[in-house]
């Protein structure tokens, strides 16, 4: 697969585009769905370049094809472009025979989420798809033999696709540990796609070893990063992956 860069100038506004339409996924299952400790009602899994919310009680699903950014509910389809939110809104509204709820989190601020319609362009759209396609890959392939992770997953307030591994498990999750590793493609703190991996908790020493590739990360939040532009090949990806988990994973035992 040839890796989804140099980024398109309009990439941002795909991003934000698609990071608006997946609230409409969100929506669904905090509407239609009780509430579980894991946040699986609002989060979705990922299939091709869609976004799959979990089943609503009548069996459908609510899924969002990031590559034509086409929002589906059972065998009816709406295709975005063109459309606003609150279009969208009454749309979805209307499939599920319920007047929308949504999450509560802070979103980026601009026209789509606000009044404008949706604008990205085909190509965009496609080379945003194409970041969780190999994000999806590169997940997959990380399995350590130490913690139990769950399938990838992406999650609507920071539109990233990630996996959590439990290393120690505790009925309370804030006394459990864990590493999560995942990509966003971009946020306030770094404008890019990038991949990472991250503990918790955070170990009361936070080591920065020298990485084959990417870099460490210590303000705001501790972790790895991988920068588009910092890799020229998948495998690359899948080292950074490896050796920060493995790098984590000893700053987690040593607490």
């Amino acid at each position: 697969m040839t890796l989804p860069t140099p980024l398109r100038a309009d990439f941002l506004t795909a991003r934000n585009d698609a990071h608006y339409a997946a609230q409409l996924v969100a929506a669904a299952g905090v509407t239609m769905l009780e509430a579980d400790p894991h946040f699986h009602y609002s989060s979705t899994t990922f299939a091709g370049t869609q976004l799959v919310g979990e089943a609503l009680p009548d069996g459908r699903r609510v899924r969002l094809d990031l590559a034509c950014l086409t929002l589906s509910v059972g065998e009816h389809d709406l295709p975005l472009q063109g459309q606003t939110m609150a279009h969208a809104t009454d749309w979805l509204a209307q499939q599920l025979g319920r007047e929308l709820t949504f999450a509560e989190w802070d979103m980026p601020s601009g026209p789509t989420g606000e009044y404008g319609p949706f604008t990205a362009s085909d190509e965009a759209l496609a080379q945003l798809a194409e970041w969780y396609v190999l994000a999806g890959r590169a997940l997959a392939a990380l399995t350590p033999d130490v913690g139990s992770g769950d399938p990838a997953r992406v999650w609507p307030h920071h539109f990233d696709i990630a996996r959590l591994y439990v290393v120690t498990a505790d009925e309370d999750p804030e006394k459990s540990s864990s590493i999560g590793a995942g990509m966003t493609p971009g946020d306030g703190g770094i404008a890019q796609p990038y991949f990472y991996a991250t503990p918790w908790p955070y170990p009361s020493e936070q080591a920065t070893p020298e990485l084959p590739v990417g870099r460490w990360n210590t303000e705001g939040w501790y972790g790895a990063v991988l920068e588009a532009g910092q890799f020229a090949s998948e495998s690359q990806v899948d080292t950074f992956l490896g050796r920060a988990f493995e790098q984590l994973l000893q700053s987690l035992n040593r607490e």
